[in-house]
């Protein structure tokens, strides 16, 4: 496992703003990674994966939003660069997957990935249907 470092967020109500503390990237086999999830990056995050193909990574979910700054990070430390983050894809349109989905686009110029039926909650970010609410 690659160590990390993440670092909490200011809107988070943990108590440690500003510190840091130790955290783990782990391969799950040769060229999948999880880099994220709710004891690496935010407890309300779903787990993120990097998929390494030769100069590219694939990313599966975002995790909730809050914590786009530490994933992007998490993958800095685990020596990847976010900017070959070509595809982004969401398994399904629960808040705590597609949350960071924006940001994650807008930092890396992603396509997004998402069942026809998942499109409009992820796009609109409809509560009723993210679980958001």
């Amino acid at each position: 496992m690659k160590k990390l470092l993440i670092e909490c967020l200011p809107s988070d109500n943990c108590g440690l703003h500003g510190k840091r503390f130790m955290g783990q990237t782990e391969m799950i086999v040769k060229g999948i990674h999880l880099v994220a999830g709710p004891n690496m990056s935010h407890a309300e995050d779903a787990t993120v994966f990097v998929i390494e193909f030769a100069d590219q990574l694939v990313m599966i979910d975002s995790g909730c939003g809050r914590s786009v700054p530490a994933i992007l990070d998490n993958i800095r430390a685990a020596g990847w660069d976010p900017g070959k983050i070509t595809t982004l894809i969401l398994t399904h349109c629960h808040v705590d997957h597609i949350g960071g989905a924006g940001a994650i686009r807008a930092q890396t110029g992603c396509r997004i990935l998402v069942h026809e039926l998942d499109a409009e909650a992820a796009a609109t970010g409809d509560p009723s249907k993210t679980a958001a609410g």
